[in-house]
């Protein structure tokens, strides 16, 4: 598992750009190489973000491929966040063979049954 946990870790690069204590500001350079007919409604991925218990706020941008998230830093640290992050793209990844199969039209569909296996696998 850590063997594969470094893979992930190496491929899923995500920088902290700028921290202050209940703002984070990351680098998701992945996101900006999503193809635009890929590239999934900010409602379904910040309602994911903002499922991570602490975490109050989230915005993204496919264009500058970076996030701002906003959270109670009594509850939660950057580094747990990005642990969530990260771990939210994992389960994508262990999906995609299942999700290789999704047609443009069918997106919608296949993102909300995506976001209920991450909740119920991350249990938020």
């Amino acid at each position: 598992m850590i063997l594969i946990e470094n893979l992930y870790d190496y491929l899923i690069k995500i920088h902290v750009v700028h921290s202050l204590p209940g703002r984070l500001r990351l680098a998701i350079p992945s996101i900006r190489e999503i193809p635009k007919a890929w590239q999934v409604d900010t409602f379904s991925v910040v309602e994911l973000i903002e499922a991570i218990p602490g975490v109050n706020e989230a915005t993204y941008s496919y264009v500058s491929g970076s996030a701002v998230i906003l959270y109670d830093a009594n509850i939660i640290n950057e580094k747990k966040i990005i642990k969530h992050l990260k771990t939210m793209i994992r389960i994508v990844g262990a999906h995609r063979n299942q999700l290789e199969k999704t047609k443009v039209d069918q997106l919608g569909i296949t993102v909300e049954k995506m976001k209920e296996v991450i909740k119920r696998e991350m249990c938020l």
